[in-house]
């Protein structure tokens, strides 16, 4: 089911153990989320680790290994494929992309952005109905 977007109330009706509606956590993760509690399965598993934590008798080299493995499941879970969008020939995230556009548009007025978003969105929906016509 990973990646099929189905809300709660489908994944009760099928009988789900986890749903995934598609949209980031509070803590920024897009993953599935289970049914009872509402929560993703990044932050019950960082709970888990964080219990794990706070009252095992790890210590030295064992610690070390869990302290690095949950900091690389956060990286990995911080961009997730839905974070990633195609600027010509190069895959950026959503934030550089923004990033980037906010430089090109620094030096514009308010009206000159209004008119180049207006141009961008206008030559988007062109494109997607070319591609639709080449399709049909």
């Amino acid at each position: 089911m990973a990646g099929l977007i189905v809300n709660r109330k489908t994944a009760l009706q099928r009988g789900y153990r986890n749903y995934f509606s598609g949209r980031p956590c509070r803590d920024g993760h897009i993953m599935e989320r289970d049914i009872v509690t509402k929560r993703c399965v990044g932050c019950k598993e960082r709970e888990a680790d964080l219990t794990r934590l706070e009252y095992s008798p790890l210590t030295g080299s064992a610690l070390h290994r869990l302290q690095i493995k949950m900091a690389s499941r956060e990286r990995d879970r911080k961009v997730s494929t839905k974070d990633l969008v195609r600027k010509g020939d190069r895959v950026i995230t959503k934030r550089q992309l923004h990033s980037e556009w906010e430089e090109e548009r620094k030096d514009m007025n308010w009206l000159e952005v209004a008119l180049a978003t207006k141009a961008a969105r206008l030559e988007r929906k062109a494109n997607r109905k070319l591609v639709l016509d080449l399709l049909s």
